[in-house]
This record gives structure tokens, C-alpha cells and sequence, in this order.
């Protein structure tokens, strides 16, 4: 026997060769096998959320026009709309012509108008009131007259809101009219408080060279008035004097020029410090003075 003969001589195609487990089939990207769409499935869920959104989008777009124009057609009816206005039921006023001072209370804040033009109170500190053009809406608010120009004045020439004040509770003002004549000037000063218009004073060039008032300070209390005195309407820039008026009664009292004046806690007490030109008011000595010397029996609140 042939050592390099194989021992079995059975034909390779006999033989049973166990072969080993096929691997498990993996589901490549690239594999048939693989093509399951999900989004498919989930389609019509997804068009359902967008159908209702969309829904949604448009019944709250709809409901917001339909304010827009519910408030737009309020307000041509109404044009009060956008302000709150305080009436004065007991305060009827006069009949509004060309020449009437009437007053609004809008939005907590005393208003002033005349011959088409608004004013609002001084600010702390100003001695000029604000003043602008009066729109349709301003004019169509609820003014009530106060006074006429006087009858004596010409038509062409009748006068300005010279100064106007709100008090410190803000439930009373007082303002000044320059009523302007033919040959003179006169300054009418006006208080509205309690459902009640009162004339206080009347200045003239009678009065002294210092004639021209402008309301500075209200008394916290509001039964004082500083007033600063100039020689003319258009002499604010000079220093005025500082006239000092008791409202209850009219009575004044004439401190000079000064650099600083203020009303204490107590209406009948206030501070100041002259004037004198050339020297600051930090090197000037504080002065404390009282109106009246029974203050408790002479003021009363308003």
C-alpha cells in the first residue's frame, strides 16, 4: 500500500459535512427588506392635529376682528371712550359762546378752554401753563363754562389764560385771566372749588409796578397762594416780587423779591430768603415767618 494513497477512497460528493448555522438576515439600510415607511402610518394623525390647530388659528383671529371692530364702532360713537371724566352735577355752568372759559376734569387732571386752545395746570417749579391746539376729540369733550370776557373788552383783543394751578388735593384750581383793553390790561384771578367759580382778585397797573401776577406755590394745605409779581406779561425773565395771598379772606401780604420761599406743614408758617443780586442763596440766612399770628383760628381747610 501506497503511504501517500488516502486511506478512504470514498467520492467527495458522498461525504456529509455538517455546516454551520446561517447567520441571521440583518436589515441593512441599503436592504429590500427594510422598506417599512412609519410616517406613513402616523399621516393621518398628523393631518388631524394640523386640521384642528389651523381651526383654532382661525376662530381666534376671528373673534379678535370682531372686538376690533366692536371698539372701533364704539368709539365714533362715543368719543369719551379712551378718558374718564368727573361730572359736577351741581355745577351746571354757563352757556359756552366764543368768548367762555370752560373747564374739563379728564383722566384726574384739571383742563382749561378757550378760544380753541387747551390748557393744563403749571408744573411744580413753572410759571407758565401748558398749552396746545384743541383737536376734534378735545373739543368734543364734556367742558362746562365758567366766564365770559368781560363785555367792555373788544372783540379782537379779548385776553389769555395767564397762569392756572391745581391745588394739592387736586379737587380745587385757581387761574388767571388777562383780559386785554383797548388802552389797559387787567389780570382776573379765578377760583373753582366746591362746585362753586369765585373771583379773588382783581390786579391793575393800580396795584404798582409790580402788577402782573403768576401763581408759584399752593400752601399744602390750599388755603395760601404765592404769587410772583413782574413788571409786565413779558417780564419773566427778571425777578419778580413774591406776594403772599390768604384765600378765605383776600388778605396779602408783600414780601419782597426772594431767592427761596417754601410753605411749611403748617399753611400759616413758611421759609424764605431775600434777594439780593450778586450773592447766592446758600449764603444767605434762612427766614421763618407767620401770616397770621392765631393761625388755628383763621384758617380753615379746604
Amino acid at each position: 500500500m501506497d503511504p501517500n494513497q488516502n486511506v478512504s477512497s470514498a467520492p467527495e460528493q458522498g461525504l456529509s459535512i455538517p455546516q454551520p448555522p446561517a447567520p441571521p438576515v440583518q436589515n441593512t439600510p441599503g436592504s429590500e427588506a427594510q422598506i417599512v415607511n412609519p410616517k406613513k402610518r402616523n399621516l393621518p394623525k398628523i393631518l388631524l392635529i394640523i386640521t384642528v390647530l389651523l381651526l383654532a388659528l382661525a376662530g381666534a383671529i376671528y373673534v379678535l376682528f370682531s372686538r376690533q371692530r366692536q371698539q372701533s364702532s364704539e368709539t365714533e360713537s362715543n368719543p369719551y371712550t379712551e378718558h374718564v371724566f368727573e361730572e359736577f352735577p351741581d355745577f351746571p355752568g354757563i352757556p359756552i359762546g366764543e368768548n367762555t372759559v370752560s373747564f374739563v376734569k379728564a383722566d384726574g387732571k384739571f383742563c382749561l378752554l378757550y378760544k380753541g386752545v387747551v390748557y393744563l395746570p403749571q408744573d411744580s417749579g413753572s410759571l407758565i401753563p401748558k398749552r396746545e391746539e384743541a383737536t376734534e376729540e378735545m373739543l368734543a369733550f364734556p367742558w362746562i363754562g365758567l366766564v365770559d370776557a368781560p363785555a367792555d373788552l373788544p372783540s379782537s383783543k379779548t385776553g389769555e389764560v395767564f397762569s392756572f394751578k391745581a391745588s394739592p388735593s387736586n379737587n380745587s384750581f385757581v387761574f388767571i385771566m388777562r383780559w386785554l383793553g383797548s388802552e389797559d390790561e387787567r389780570y382776573h384771578m379765578y377760583r373753582f372749588f366746591n362746585n362753586n367759580l369765585s373771583e379773588l382778585r382783581i390786579f391793575t397797573q393800580a396795584d404798582g409796578l409790580f402788577y402782573a401776577p403768576k401763581l408759584s406755590l399752593f400752601s399744602l394745605g390750599g388755603n395760601f397762594l404765592n404769587l410772583s409779581m413782574f413788571r409786565c406779561a413779558d417780564c419773566l425773565t427778571e425777578q419778580p416780587e413774591s406776594l403772599l395771598y390768604y384765600i378765605p379772606t383776600g388778605d396779602i401780604r408783600n414780601i419782597g423779591k426772594v431767592s427761596f420761599f417754601e410753605w411749611s406743614q403748617d399753611d400759616n408758617v413758611y421759609s424764605y430768603k431775600e434777594y439780593k443780586e450778586g450773592t447766592g442763596p446758600a449764603k444767605l440766612p434762612l427766614r421763618t415767618n407767620e401770616f397770621f399770628e392765631q393761625s388755628e383760628e383763621l384758617l380753615t381747610p379746604t
